[in-house]
């Protein structure tokens, strides 16, 4: 999360071709990498075993929701502060949800 916030700052910062094919390295790095670790800790903390494959139903459509709304948000934020608002934006929540996950210690 942390690691897709800092990459998020790329083209906030450089707004050029080398520096968004940099970004979209990076960011697919860190990205994938959140996938993965995310659906095993989410495969490891599901209340009840013989229900998982309705508990991942709904994950699946709570993680569908954000890119919903983040389509007409993102056009607002462009049209009207530009990109780097769009990438800053990005930046802080990855941050910040990075910052949320510090709290996780153990599966119970």
């Amino acid at each position: 999360s942390a690691g897709l916030g800092v990459s998020m700052l790329v083209p906030a910062i450089s707004p050029t071709w080398p520096a968004m094919l940099l970004f979209a390295g990076l960011s697919g790095m860190f990205l994938g990498s959140y996938m993965a670790v995310d659906l095993a800790v989410m495969s490891l903390v599901l209340p009840d075993v013989r229900n998982e494959g309705r508990d991942f139903g709904i994950l699946a459509a709570a993680s569908g929701v954000p890119l919903v709304v983040s389509a007409p948000l993102a056009g607002l934020l462009i049209s009207t502060l530009g990109y780097p608002a769009l990438f800053g934006l990005g930046a802080v929540t990855a941050v910040g949800s990075a910052l949320a996950l510090l709290g996780v210690r153990s599966v119970r």
